[in-house]
């Protein structure tokens, strides 16, 4: 899956395509539109239709959907990582401890001083 990410004025328009040579011709017409000046009409595989303007377009993504599925997957796997060393680190932290230390026992607790 392919997809064409279109930046129009403030908006980002996505054009979605099932294989790359389909995404491929779309964004050939969008590159020769922005060379020549001229007005184009572009469609992706799942029923949308954009018109635009080259002077409104602002830039363009074209993004192999798959691969990036798998670079969203490595972020979230670095993320846990992280999170996961930085609570390890914070577990041997000597002033966090002593802070956990010094703040003791609630004062009011609704089970009674006694925790019962």
């Amino acid at each position: 899956m392919y997809s064409l990410s279109i930046g129009v004025g403030p908006a980002i328009w996505a054009l979605l395509f099932h294989d790359e040579k389909s995404a491929k011709i779309q964004e050939d017409a969008l590159q020769t539109a922005m060379l020549t000046q001229s007005p184009v009409g572009l469609k992706d595989d799942f029923g949308q239709r954009l018109q635009v303007q080259p002077a409104s377009i602002h830039g363009w993504v074209f993004e192999n959907l798959d691969e990036s599925k798998m670079a969203h997957c490595e972020r979230m796997l670095h993320q846990a990582r992280t999170q996961g060393q930085a609570q390890r680190m914070a577990e041997t932290d000597p002033s966090l401890r002593m802070g956990m230390q010094m703040r003791g026992a609630p004062v009011l607790s609704p089970l009674g001083p006694n925790g019962r």
